[in-house]
């Protein structure tokens, strides 16, 4: 039995309602580094964050995603390769109307990633690559610049290599293939590494070509802002030498650099607790006071993996909120304060990052 098309239009009609189709003409392709995709909150707020622009491909960086996997969401289909728990990452967001345009998806290395696409007849190669960052050692940096010069070499189609480098190329007043006139600060040791990888390669530093408002502008501050958050979680006897000269520090910090929660710690916060206020949900005040010595080891335990995985358990989410009666009217709701009751292991673990950011803040 033959199948009939879904759309019959007879000959002598014009079709009102035409199939969706998209004649591609432009072809938008960003990079993007998420800083974590390990949860399913974090894939709504990316969902939802790019319904806002247009897009066919998005690359990614710090996926923070075990695979490698392909995954289909309403909008979207999701592909990462990662390998360490909770760090680095690499992988693509193409948009759905794609779905039958990729030809394939390889997962190199948990740094690099490589997308065959086909844009109605236009092949394209998309690299996203994550280097190491700045405290990362040479033989991490050249093992990952020879991953790319392979992967390079195994490539036939047009190319487009992009992803988080963690360089600074800066401003040049030399301007050639490389790069143009509209980089950005100075540049660094990794801007320079890239610079000089580039030719061997036939590329182009892209970002440089194109010139930007002042305010739009996004740079990664390094390596002050490192130094700085760096010294922020560190041992709290170093943080005295810490100087203020009011530098705008908008990265925060990796948890490599982050000094992990101790006993003492925990132990100074929990006898600095009250024990008169009122408990959250958890009603743990009175069981932290006396068992205090027995749960500090656990205590720093699920503090340090809660720090790891930059999450927080869906309990400390929650608060008890009462109303406190002030005056007036007893029975009218506006003469009432809410008071929120939160958790007290919330409250302990704020307590203990507050001790450690006051001292600079």
């Amino acid at each position: 039995m033959r199948h009939l098309p879904t759309r019959l239009v007879p000959v002598e009609d014009y079709d009102q309602n035409p199939p969706k189709t998209r004649t591609i003409n432009q072809i938008h392709i960003a990079t993007y580094n998420v800083r974590k995709l390990s949860s399913h909150d974090r894939l709504i707020e990316l969902e939802e964050a790019i319904k806002q622009i247009k897009y066919d491909v998005i690359g990614i960086s710090e996926v923070r995603r075990q695979g490698p996997s392909i995954e289909e969401y309403n909008n979207f289909i999701l592909c990462y390769v990662g390998q360490t728990p909770v760090k680095y990452g690499v992988g693509f967001v193409i948009n759905k109307l794609h779905k039958n345009n990729i030809e394939s998806f390889t997962g190199i290395t948990e740094r690099v990633a490589v997308l065959n696409i086909n844009f109605q007849g236009y092949k394209l190669t998309i690299i996203q690559a994550y280097s190491p960052t700045e405290t990362a050692n040479e033989n991490e940096i050249e093992e990952f610049y020879k991953t790319l010069d392979n992967t390079l070499e195994n490539t036939h189609n047009t190319i487009i290599l992009m992803g988080d480098f963690n360089a600074k190329v800066g401003i040049t007043k030399e301007v050639h293939l490389i790069t143009k006139q509209f980089g950005y600060g100075k540049r660094n040791d990794r801007g320079q590494k890239l610079v000089d990888y580039a030719p061997g390669n036939k590329l182009t530093i892209i970002n440089t070509c194109f010139k930007k408002n002042p305010s739009r502008r996004w740079t990664w501050r390094s390596p002050d802002a490192t130094d700085f958050y760096k010294t922020l979680y560190s041992d709290p006897s170093q943080r005295d030498t810490i100087q203020n000269n009011n530098t705008e520090h908008d990265t925060l910090p990796h948890y490599d650099h982050i000094k992990s929660i101790d006993e003492s710690e925990i132990i100074q916060a929990i006898k600095r607790l009250k024990l008169e206020k009122s408990p959250g949900s958890d009603n743990t005040n009175e069981a932290l006071k006396t068992a205090y010595e027995i749960l500090a080891t656990p205590l720093a335990d699920v503090f340090n993996l809660i720090l790891q995985n930059s999450e927080t358990p869906t309990q400390w989410s929650e608060s008890n909120i009462i109303l406190i009666y002030k005056k007036g009217y007893p029975k009218n709701i506006s003469n009432c304060i809410p008071i929120s009751l939160q958790p007290s292991l919330y409250k302990l673990f704020l307590a203990i990052i507050n001790t450690r950011i006051s001292p600079v803040i």
